[in-house]
């Protein structure tokens, strides 16, 4: 048994995991898709507890800017899909974040995150 059966906070917490459903990592899928809304966007998704419970998707009403690239919005979309099948694994997201040259936002130097992406790799490979 999961020592984090239950535990979390409301507004990062999966569907399946507050209906006290079985779930797996795609659970945390869902709770990287709100840290990045609120990165992105300054807040946490609005959805009520009656929505989330059934599964109603969030609807994210933003539209491409500087500070927040298509792509982005679109992987904002699939973490927090409310059923966990349709989540990517964060492998997935690893490797659509790299095939699109890092960019989140236009004020994201995709140098830098290439850079560090490399460092992670050695690291990686060193343990």
């Amino acid at each position: 048994d999961s020592l984090t059966k239950g535990v979390g906070t409301l507004a990062y917490m999966s569907p399946e995991m507050l209906n006290e459903e079985e779930y797996d990592c795609k659970t945390d899928v869902y709770s990287f898709g709100v840290i990045l809304y609120f990165m992105f966007f300054g807040s946490i998704p609005k959805q009520s507890l009656k929505d989330k419970t059934n599964g109603k998707p969030i609807t994210v009403q933003f539209s491409p800017s500087p500070s927040v690239s298509s792509f982005c919005i679109e992987l904002i979309r699939k973490c927090l899909s409310p059923n966990p099948s349709d989540r990517p694994s964060f492998k997935m997201i690893l490797d659509e974040i790299r095939k699109n040259g890092y960019e989140l936002a236009s004020n994201v130097d995709p140098v830098i995150l290439t850079q560090r992406d490399k460092q992670l790799k050695i690291i990686g490979k060193i343990q």
